[in-house]
C-alpha cells in the first residue's frame, strides 16, 4: 500500500487539468474559424439539415446553423489534436493513456486490498457463527461493484490499440462522424468535409488521400464511439447487482457513466 499514489499525486505526476484547460483553449481560439468554414456554400454541411438531406435542385438555401454548431461541438477535442504536430499528438494520447491506467490500477489495489481479509469479523475461529454487520455487507457488496466496473476500464484501455499519431484524432472525431452519417451525409461528402477541416487547420498527416481518411480515421473512430457507447449503456451486469439497493446502484451507474466519458477522451 505505501507505493500506492494518491489521485493528487498522479495529477502532479501526469498534470492532466493542463492539458485539459489547454483544449478548451484552443477549442474557444479556434470556434469561430470553424464556424465560418462550416457556413460556406461549396462545405458540403450545406447540403444537409439535421432532419433531412436537402435536394441539389433545391435552390433555398437550408437553414442549418443548429446543424453547424453540432459539427462544431463534436469536434471539441479534435480541434486540439488538429493543431499539434504528429509527434505532439503521440506524446499527449501516451501520457494521458498512462495517467488513465496508473489512476485504474491505483485505485483497485486500494479497493482490493480492503476485501482481501474479511471486516469487523471475530478475531478468533470459535466465534464465525457471529455475523458481520449488515451495514459492512452492504459496504462490501458495494466495493465489489466498484471493483468490477474499474477491472472493466482496465479491460478497455487493454483493448485499445497501440497510442500513435492518429490516436487522439480517432478518440475524438467518433461522434463527428456519427452525427454526419445520423443526417445522411454520403460517403463522398464526408471525406471532402474532412479534406476541408485538415487544409484550413493545415493538419500535420501526410496520409491525407481519400481512401485513407476513410480506413485510418473514419472506421476506427467510428468503432471507438460504437464501443464506447456501448459500455456507457451496460455499466453492470445483472449478476453484480443482486442484492445491492437500487439507489446505490443508480448511484454509481451515474458516477462511472461520468467516469468513463472522462478518462475515454484520449
Amino acid at each position: 500500500m505505501k507505493n500506492l499514489l494518491t489521485l493528487k499525486d498522479l495529477q502532479l505526476k501526469y498534470k492532466p487539468d493542463i492539458l485539459l484547460n489547454k483544449i478548451e483553449e484552443n477549442y474557444l481560439k479556434h470556434r469561430v474559424l470553424l464556424l465560418n468554414l462550416l457556413s460556406i456554400d461549396s462545405c458540403p454541411l450545406s447540403k444537409y439539415t439535421e432532419d433531412r438531406q436537402m435536394s441539389f435542385l433545391n435552390s433555398d438555401k437550408v437553414d442549418n446553423n443548429s446543424l453547424i454548431k453540432d459539427v462544431i461541438n463534436s469536434l471539441h477535442d479534435a480541434i486540439f489534436f488538429m493543431t499539434l504536430s504528429k509527434k505532439e499528438r503521440t506524446v499527449v494520447t501516451k501520457k494521458m493513456r498512462l495517467f488513465a491506467n496508473e489512476l485504474i490500477d491505483n485505485q483497485l489495489a486500494r479497493i482490493e486490498f480492503f476485501l482481501e481479509d474479511p471486516i469487523l469479523t471475530m478475531p478468533f475461529a470459535n466465534a464465525k457463527e457471529v455475523s458481520s454487520p449488515d451495514d459492512i455487507n452492504k459496504l462490501v457488496k458495494t466495493l465489489k461493484l466498484i471493483t468490477f466496473s474499474l477491472k472493466s476500464e482496465k479491460s478497455y484501455w487493454r483493448s485499445m490499440p497501440r497510442a500513435g499519431y492518429l490516436s487522439g484524432l480517432q478518440v475524438s472525431m467518433g461522434e463527428f462522424f456519427f452525427l454526419l452519417q445520423k443526417i445522411g451525409m454520403s460517403q463522398k461528402d464526408q471525406i471532402t468535409l474532412v479534406e476541408q477541416i485538415f487544409e484550413e487547420f493545415k493538419v500535420d498527416w501526410k496520409e491525407g488521400a481519400r481512401e485513407n481518411i476513410k480506413i485510418s480515421l473514419q472506421q476506427p473512430a467510428l468503432e471507438i464511439f460504437d464501443k464506447r457507447n456501448n459500455d456507457f449503456k451496460k455499466v453492470f451486469d445483472s449478476d453484480q447487482i443482486m442484492g445491492v439497493e437500487k439507489n446505490i446502484i443508480s448511484e454509481l451507474t451515474s458516477f462511472f457513466s461520468k467516469y468513463q466519458t472522462q478518462l475515454r477522451r484520449f
